[in-house]
């Protein structure tokens, strides 16, 4: 199995957080490219996540930190595109954040780790549309990090875990939609997923 992994170009993952292309992760935070993700902070390209902090390209995350591009996250940290989170750190794209780091498609975060659509994002982990991220946990849709696990679509990485839908969100467990993160819990939707719980939707980060 290292040897498949050390010969596959695309997933470079060595020890736990491994990432196969035959979609046979072998530790936690494993992640496949056929959707067979099997331990925590799993993420499968075909939407079949079964752990803590999965993300799933179709919509269908099951635990914590999930994350959905069909809009069902179910658990902390969710993020999801029809805004219909449900625990702490919802996010809703009608702008009824409700909890911690919550998140709304008009801009109205209340909390911290705020997502705002329209860019006013307002204490940590925030994220906007309009490329202005400003805290931890950012994520941006380029995918050129350069601090810890940063990544940057323009290269300008800040803070940690920042979130830009322009590309200058900077620093540990980005996301990014072109799949060049690079640390643990990868996420590869495309096989270049590289950074902490990083997640790449095809664009819907």
């Amino acid at each position: 199995m290292f040897g498949m992994l050390a010969e596959n170009k695309l997933q470079r993952g060595e020890a736990d957080n491994r990432v196969t292309s035959e979609g046979r992760g072998e530790a936690d935070n494993r992640v496949t490219s056929e959707g067979r993700g099997e331990a925590d902070n799993r993420v499968t390209s075909e939407g079949r996540g079964e752990a803590d902090n999965r993300v799933t390209s179709e919509g269908r995350g099951e635990a914590d930190n999930r994350v959905t591009s069909e809009g069902r996250g179910e658990a902390d940290n969710r993020v999801i595109l029809e805004g219909r989170g449900e625990a702490d750190n919802r996010v809703t794209s009608e702008g009824r954040g409700e909890a911690d780091n919550r998140v709304t498609s008009e801009g109205r975060g209340e909390a911290d780790n705020r997502v705002t659509l329209e860019g006013r994002g307002e204490a940590d982990n925030r994220v906007t549309s309009e490329g202005r991220g400003e805290a931890d946990n950012r994520v941006i849709l380029e995918g050129r990090g350069e601090a810890d696990n940063r990544v940057t679509s323009e290269g300008r990485g800040e803070a940690d875990n920042r979130v830009t839908s322009e590309g200058r969100g900077e620093a540990d467990n980005r996301v990014i939609l072109e799949g060049r993160g690079e640390a643990d819990n990868r996420v590869i939707l495309e096989g270049r997923g590289e950074a902490d719980n990083r997640v790449i939707l095809e664009g819907r980060g």
